[in-house]
């Protein structure tokens, strides 16, 4: 059959170049390792500012908080943000209506598991860029809440 020459065809050609998964493992900036130096980043800004880290990378269900804190009483869910340029956009733009609802459903369930209901809670966004970082208090807030019965 014509397919099955074709793709042996491809591998002979392409054989330890592109199939090749050590390759890509090689490379020493990933995302994630990305991630973890802005996430550390975000939590030395914060802890300048007063704000107590609870927990790091909290994940529920489908979704992920990556910093809780305590800050002026109040629970504060942080989303870090990272933008190498603004080209695409503000780092704080990046956080849209789909992303708050996963970050307040996550929140949900650690309100829930913590018994946090009666708490004074925020959620923050830490956008950091070339030009430096921002802490947003109170970007995004809950307008119904029903997720809090």
């Amino acid at each position: 059959m014509w397919i099955t020459k074709f793709f042996e065809t491809v591998k002979r050609l392409f054989a330890g170049k592109i199939f090749r998964s050590k390759e890509i493992k090689k490379e020493p900036w990933t995302s994630r390792a990305e991630g973890i130096r802005r996430e550390n980043e975000a939590v030395k800004l914060l802890k300048k500012r007063g704000y107590k880290i609870i927990e790091r990378n909290f994940r529920a269900y489908k979704g992920e908080i990556d910093i809780i804190a305590k800050h002026k009483g109040a629970y504060v869910f942080v989303e870090v943000r990272y933008r190498s340029s603004t080209f695409a956009g503000a780092p704080v733009e990046s956080v849209r209506k789909a992303k708050q609802l996963k970050i307040i459903k996550t929140a949900l369930v650690y309100i829930k598991n913590h018994r946090l209901q009666d708490k004074d809670i925020r959620f923050d966004i830490v956008a950091l860029s070339p030009q430096g970082a921002e802490v947003f208090e109170n970007a995004f807030i809950v307008k119904n809440k029903r997720f809090f019965v």
